[in-house]
């Protein structure tokens, strides 16, 4: 197997087993009816990939293959891994991949204070800005996102210096999803006693029968604009600041 390795990251040789089962998997898929155009480097792209990182999966989503897993990286002398998935779009490799950073730990959620990528997980980095369909790789991609991660982490933990239960805790998520971050920041402020009496508040402002209080917000009309205002109004602080995404009002929230 060669490809071209610029030195990123230390390359994981795959078992042979691997490399047995690759190649049958890589029949298989040829079977699925994909609809990528240039299917041939699809294929080797992603063989290529899984040389390197064969801990990640390729599924077909809608006729066109993703790829999922962690992507590794060093921060501060200590490894971390973002769970990354990958689209290929039916023009690829004329048109750059498309990639999302996923939080569904429920203890992550996306770090606004830097640049790579977006609230909603969108990956946007220099290596697809300059994408060339004629030597950009798949593997390069992920190369210069786990460099990109390590300058700038695109995850953080999410923390409020004391236990909080699987519905708190999703409630916590809605206001870091939405890049509300002067919010999350008075919360951490807080004594743990007047923390936990906030989530209790907020919960009495909604009918006592909803089992999946943070569920409800984010799906019914209007639910995160009204649930980030009663949260500002609790903490005393106003539901947007100068740096939020839209200073004139919220009109960007569900």
């Amino acid at each position: 197997m060669n490809f071209f390795y610029n030195g990123f990251y230390p390359p994981i040789k795959a078992p042979n087993r691997f490399m047995v089962d690759l190649t049958k998997f890589f029949d298989t898929m040829r079977s699925w009816g994909l609809a990528h155009a240039h299917l041939d480097d699809v294929l080797a792209h992603i063989r290529e990939t899984l040389y390197c990182y064969p801990w990640m999966k390729s599924d077909p989503v809608a006729n066109l293959l993703n790829l999922t897993g962690d992507v590794k990286y060093i921060y501060k002398g200590k490894y971390f891994k973002a769970f990354v998935t990958i689209y290929l779009p039916e023009s690829y490799p004329n048109d750059p991949p498309q990639a999302w950073v996923v939080c569904e730990d429920g203890i992550t959620g996306i770090n606004h204070k830097q640049m790579h990528v977006a609230a909603n997980g969108s990956v946007s980095i220099p290596y697809l800005w300059d994408w060339d369909g004629k030597s950009s790789t798949l593997l390069q991609f992920i190369l210069h996102m786990s460099v990109e991660f390590t300058s700038q982490p695109p995850t953080f933990v999410i923390d409020v210096g004391i236990y909080l239960s699987d519905n708190q805790r999703e409630l916590l998520k809605i206001i870091i999803d939405y890049g509300i971050m002067h919010l999350y920041d008075e919360i951490f402020k807080i004594t743990p006693a007047r923390t936990y009496a906030f989530f209790d508040e907020v919960a009495r402002r909604y009918p006592p029968v909803l089992v999946d209080l943070a569920g409800h917000i984010r799906t019914s009309k209007r639910g995160v604009k009204n649930f980030i205002d009663i949260v500002a109004e609790l903490l005393g602080q106003p539901s947007k600041t100068i740096s939020t995404v839209d200073v004139a009002d919220h009109s960007f929230l569900p």
